[in-house]
């Protein structure tokens, strides 16, 4: 728990970036449906993971074109709560992921950074 469990970076090409990455570090990379490619790297498990996605219009559903680590909670919407009392923004409230993937939320940190939350429930 609280283990950064997932990396999104954004691109306006994502199949294009996700051959980038896998052309430099051997990342395997599945195409998940619309431009999301997902990418895998490393040999044990867990395998490291993350996502390739396109540049957001706006940041409704996340940061539009910045990189962003999601963090492994138990309870979003009490993170959230804990972020915002110590000085945190909430920028994203708890979203269902779709497809049984669990759920996201999205703060900002006290140094301007977008930092995402993650849970299975």
């Amino acid at each position: 728990m609280h283990t950064i469990v997932h990396t999104e970076f954004a691109a306006d090409d994502p199949a294009a970036l996700a051959q980038f990455y896998k052309s430099i570090f051997g990342w395997e990379i599945t195409a998940m449906g619309g431009d999301y490619q997902l990418w895998q790297a490393g040999d044990t498990e867990p395998r490291q993971s993350g996502g390739i996605r396109p540049f957001y219009p706006d940041e409704s559903h996340g940061p539009s074109r910045r990189t962003v680590a999601y963090i492994s909670v138990a309870d979003i919407p009490a993170t959230l709560e804990r972020i915002a009392a110590v000085g945190g923004t909430r920028m994203i409230e708890k979203t269902d992921i779709g497809g049984g993937h669990g759920f996201y939320a999205c703060f900002g940190d006290p140094a301007g950074n977008t930092v995402g939350l993650w849970s299975k429930e």
